[in-house]
């Protein structure tokens, strides 16, 4: 069956079993009727490997979140009963949303769920991350999704998740929203001195003044031997 083949179609076939490419023609056909022999070694398709993805609106369809969005009331509890975090793992991730790693949050309604969209940065290196978190009319969390290896599926509880949840639930209870501040957000300061005078003023007669020079000759008119 495979020794009329072309050896761009032997490659293409054992490239989409994922198996070696080295080697002659013979070769080629010799792995390939061993892998129909085995069954393509009991290897799994990709297609049951892939990562299952929610089913998420138009991106067109998000809004800022801000002080007049309509969110679900989420509360702390319910971020507990959705994580199953201990409360120190909690705390730390309390204290990575007060230190701004969220960069951004967006919102969609979609009938009684609400579509949550964010990027948190990531702890050690300048990455960021996507995260979407569905809420239901009452505010629990039905399903969520990461970027990072630890988020995977429509069930995730990575961090990430978790500093959106806190996020939201902060936006919800007192209508602030702890994003991370941008260059000109901050009040320029380089014009302000570091630190006050605090002597007293000093009088005009004392100010240092620079000596008048008088002309400088290198070489003097007296030492040019004359010719």
């Amino acid at each position: 069956m495979y020794s009329n083949w072309r050896i761009k179609e032997l490659k293409d076939e054992l490239r989409k079993r994922g198996a070696s490419l080295r080697g002659k023609k013979a070769d080629l056909v010799e792995r390939l009727e061993l892998y129909d022999q085995n069954f393509n070694f009991d290897r799994p398709d990709k297609a049951d490997n892939e990562d299952p993805k929610m089913q998420l609106p138009l991106s067109e369809t998000y809004r800022d979140i801000n002080s007049n969005t309509i969110l679900p009331p989420l509360d702390k509890t319910m971020i507990r009963h959705y994580l199953c975090y201990t409360q120190k793992k909690i705390d730390t991730v309390v204290r990575l949303y007060e230190s701004r790693h969220l960069l951004m949050a967006r919102a969609s309604v979609v009938g009684d769920n609400t579509f949550v969209k964010g990027y948190c940065r990531k702890t050690m290196k300048s990455l960021q991350y996507e995260v979407d978190i569905v809420l239901n009319i009452n505010g629990n969390p039905e399903a969520s999704h990461c970027e990072c290896p630890a988020g995977s599926g429509t069930n995730a509880l990575c961090k990430h998740v978790a500093v959106l949840l806190f996020g939201i639930e902060n936006m919800v209870r007192e209508k602030i929203l702890l994003l991370q501040e941008v260059c000109t957000q901050k009040l320029q300061q380089f014009h302000v001195p570091k630190k006050l005078y605090t002597g007293t003023p000093v009088k005009v007669e004392k100010f240092y003044r620079r000596k008048s020079n008088p002309i400088f000759e290198p070489y003097p008119l007296k030492n040019i031997k004359k010719i």
